[in-house]
């Protein structure tokens, strides 16, 4: 697998968790790829709609998926029954959606083992959530794939590392910050897909500085510990 799908294979593989539950599946691509590999012995998909979980249910009988495959009619992590060991995927939903499942369920938050978080939009509500949730991100990773760029958020329990409440992390990524501290410290070249991202995030707030004073306020904080211009030109259009 490769792309997007590819990096989520490869973030709940890493994991070694006993079972992945996938919130809001779709096509369950990932959940059967990994039964088919034999990297996670047990998924279970969930959606609030039962057409999407009859496309997946199909597909895994198409695969010949005899064992480890379940499915769930729910909301969310709603009567989702979850392990220490489980690894959740919530992917392909808009961040302010996400950030409403996480916080529908409080009390479940801290049983799995790793969350693997990868909004459409609106990522900078996601991770003041997950701020204000205790869920920690422990990496951001970011991914071209079809001419679209994509972002993922890992959040383990293990993880003691606190946000600090900083805007400018909650709208840019602390680990992608971080990053790009690393790439002009070690006088590295940035990664085009770091310089894609914050340009994309620079001339959202440069269109809307001129009538938000908050986002004038992030955009001269970032020129304050960066050199913006490295990024704005790089941008190839609104995000």
């Amino acid at each position: 697998m490769e792309g997007r799908l590819g990096l989520l294979y490869h973030l709940v593989r890493e994991a070694s968790g006993r079972r992945l539950v996938d919130i809001g599946s779709d096509h369950a691509t990932v959940p059967i790829e990994l039964l088919k590999s034999g990297a996670i012995s047990q998924v279970l998909v969930t959606d609030v709609r039962k057409a999407p979980l009859l496309v997946a249910q199909k597909r895994a009988k198409d695969e010949r998926i005899t064992r480890g495959f379940a499915s769930q009619l729910t909301d969310g992590l709603h009567d989702v029954d979850l392990l220490n060991e489980d690894v959740v995927l919530i992917s392909g939903m808009g961040g302010e959606t996400i950030a409403r499942v996480l916080e529908n369920d409080l009390d479940k938050l801290h049983i799995p083992k790793r969350f693997i978080l990868q909004p459409q939009s609106k990522e900078e509500v996601l991770r003041r959530t997950l701020a204000e949730l205790s869920l920690n991100i422990r990496e951001e990773h970011l991914i071209e794939d079809e001419d679209q760029l994509y972002l993922v958020m890992v959040c383990e329990k293990e993880d003691n590392t606190q946000l600090k409440g900083d805007p400018l992390d909650y709208f840019f990524g602390p680990r992608i910050l971080q990053k790009l501290r690393n790439f002009e410290n070690e006088r590295h070249a940035i990664d085009p897909t770091y310089r894609l991202y914050i340009g994309r995030r620079l001339r959202r707030l440069m269109k809307a500085s001129p009538y938000d004073p908050s986002s004038l306020e992030l955009l001269e904080q970032f020129k304050d510990r960066f050199e913006a211009d490295k990024f704005v030109s790089y941008n190839d259009g609104d995000q």
